[in-house]
C-alpha cells in the first residue's frame, strides 16, 4: 500500500524517502478521535515486513513556532500509547500475533538546532528528534546515491526526483 497525499512538502518528502527505502506508506492515518469529536491523525507511517514480524516507523512533522514546553507536550501526545495502539490496529487488522517493532520520529522545522536539542532532552528517549537540516542531509545523500545507481526515482517520488536533479546540477552542497 502506497498512499502519497501528504499535507505538507516535508510530509511528502518523508513519505517518498520511506517508500524508496522499502516501506509501505500511509499518510494522515486515523489515530483515534478527540474528546470533543474530530479525528486524530498520524502524519506518516511506514510499514515493512521483517524476519521477526513487522517494523513500523511513525513520523510526525513538528513546526517550531510554539514555546518549547508546548511543542514537547504536543509531540508526547502525538506518540501517546492510545494513538500508537490505534495505529497498530489500523495496519495489523489481518496480522494476528505479529511481533511489531515501533519506532518514533519527530522532524522539527522552523526552529534552531539548539531548540531541537532541547526537545531531545525533554522528550522520552524512545522518540528520535531530527532537525530538518539533518533529515535533509540524509535525503540528499540518498538522492545522490540513488541517482548514481538508477538515474531516477519512480515517478511518484517527484520531490526526490527534484532534489536529485538539483543535486546533479551542483545547486546543493
Amino acid at each position: 500500500m502506497v498512499i502519497l497525499f501528504a499535507r505538507t512538502w516535508l510530509e511528502e518528502l518523508i513519505a517518498e524517502w520511506l517508500c524508496v527505502n522499502g516501506y509501505s506508506i500511509g499518510v494522515n492515518i486515523p489515530a483515534g478521535a478527540g474528546e470533543k469529536g474530530g479525528r486524530k491523525e498520524a502524519d506518516i507511517i511506514g510499514v515493512m515486513p521483517t524476519n521477526n514480524g513487522i517494523k513500523m516507523v511513525h513520523y510526525e512533522v513538528v513546526h517550531g513556532t510554539s514555546e518549547l514546553q508546548k511543542m514537547t507536550d504536543r509531540i508526547v501526545e502525538k506518540f501517546s500509547p492510545d494513538r500508537i495502539n490505534y495505529i497498530k490496529s489500523y495496519f495489523l487488522r489481518k496480522c494476528d500475533n505479529c511481533v511489531v517493532t515501533y519506532e518514533k520520529y519527530a522532524v522539527v522545522e522552523g526552529c534552531s538546532h539548539n531548540c531541537a536539542k532541547k526537545l531531545r532532552d525533554m522528550l522520552p528517549q524512545d522518540i528520535v528528534v531530527e532537525h530538518i537540516r539533518d533529515f535533509l542531509k540524509n535525503v540528499i545523500s540518498l538522492a545522490k546515491e540513488y541517482g548514481a545507481r538508477r538515474r531516477t526515482f519512480p515517478d511518484s517520488c517527484w520531490m526526490l526526483n527534484m532534489l536529485r536533479s538539483i543535486a546533479e546540477e551542483g545547486l546543493l552542497t
